[in-house]
């Protein structure tokens, strides 16, 4: 239901099956936003999902590019480029998968509150991030998220297309939806 109410906000077409893949946060080169910029155009073409972002832009680029991509792919891309606290939490619980490339990541407070909500990181394993989000192993069934190395468009990609394409095997994704939700980061487990 929340993903069907997002998708509404948005003006996407209403489809719980698609993946949504969504961003919040500064639109930043340290939030690696260009790593976005220079594939989600790629995502879209080969992939049947749908984008959404959230944040603030002190570059005026940044915004005409996502507004450019709301208009370029109706029904599929939405954008709110203003800062809204609670708009945030709304994204978190309807989309399935949250792009968080940073080039470097002090916290990742915005991996852990999607995670709270079962929204799967997609992080570079990097700062807080790599505290955060353990990467997906198939074989053992463990992780929350998928993680890559690389401060890289061709890293990031991978990460990605390993998401979509887990999220294909409802059973596996409904698995690793359910790890993220349990994560813990209270003090209890930190101390």
């Amino acid at each position: 239901e929340n993903k069907k109410e997002l998708q509404k906000e948005f003006g996407l077409d209403v489809d719980e099956t698609k993946p949504l893949v969504c961003f919040w946060g500064r639109l930043d080169q340290q939030k690696g936003i260009n790593l976005i910029i220079n594939t989600i155009k790629f995502l879209l073409d080969e992939f049947d999902i749908q984008f959404v972002i959230h944040g603030p832009s002190g570059d005026e680029n940044y915004n005409h590019f996502f507004e450019q991509l709301e208009k370029d792919y109706p029904g599929r891309v939405g954008t709110h480029l203003m800062w809204d606290s609670f708009l945030r939490h709304k994204i978190a619980s309807g989309a399935d998968i949250l792009l968080h490339p940073s080039s470097y990541e002090p916290g990742g407070i915005v991996a852990m509150e999607a995670m709270r909500y079962g929204c799967v990181p997609v992080a570079r394993a990097t700062g807080g991030l790599a505290d955060s989000v353990q990467n997906y192993d198939s074989a053992k069934g463990t992780g929350t998220g998928f993680t890559f190395k690389s401060f890289s468009e061709e890293s990031f990609l991978v990460a990605v297309v390993r998401a979509l394409e887990l999220y294909n095997n409802k059973n596996e994704w409904k698995k690793l939806v359910k790890r993220t939700m349990e994560s813990n980061f209270s003090w209890e487990n930190v101390a």
